[in-house]
């Protein structure tokens, strides 16, 4: 029987990504801390980690949270990537934007051409999460800041479960 993981994600359009075939199932492995959440299967391996900020030891052109990374196949392929060599502003799944127009002018994915990106922040509470029968949900509340300004309250629903 093939196996995969399903995550949907929901804050301004909607992505599913369903990844890799594999027998892990989804264990209660979920570990909470103010700069990340984790979710390990059974077997001890992690499966995602959603980063409310940029690990200390990440220099990213942006200083914002709210993606995943690690994002792993059942079998522990890992297929996001952190600051690459060739995007050093890419940040595992996320949502981002090169130009924001409003009371001040903002980018959020990293490149700085089109908007600034200095003090320009995306903030991540910490979420709501749960895990039952083998299933995983998360809330995230997001707030995308340039300078004092919330240019956009997001919302962020993630669902991780065995297929």
């Amino acid at each position: 029987m093939k196996r995969s993981w399903k995550v949907a994600s929901l804050a301004l359009l909607a992505v599913v990504l369903t990844l890799g075939v594999g027998s892990r199932e989804l264990g209660h492995g979920i570990h909470v801390t103010p700069e990340r959440i984790e979710v390990r299967g059974l077997d001890g391996n992690i499966v995602l980690v959603y980063n409310l900020v940029v690990p200390e030891d990440v220099d990213l052109t942006v200083d914002s949270g709210g993606f995943f990374h690690p994002f792993n196949t059942p079998s522990g392929v890992e297929v996001t990537g952190l600051r690459p060599e060739d995007h050093l502003y890419h940040r595992g799944i996320f949502m981002g934007w090169i130009e924001m127009r409003g009371e001040k002018a903002a980018d959020f994915w990293g490149w700085g051409e089109y908007a600034p990106t200095e003090d320009r922040v995306i903030r991540s509470s910490v979420p709501q999460t749960s895990a039952v029968g083998g299933e995983f949900r998360l809330t995230a509340e997001n707030q995308w800041v340039a300078e004092d300004e919330v240019m956009v309250q997001e919302r962020m629903d993630a669902v991780v479960r065995e297929k």
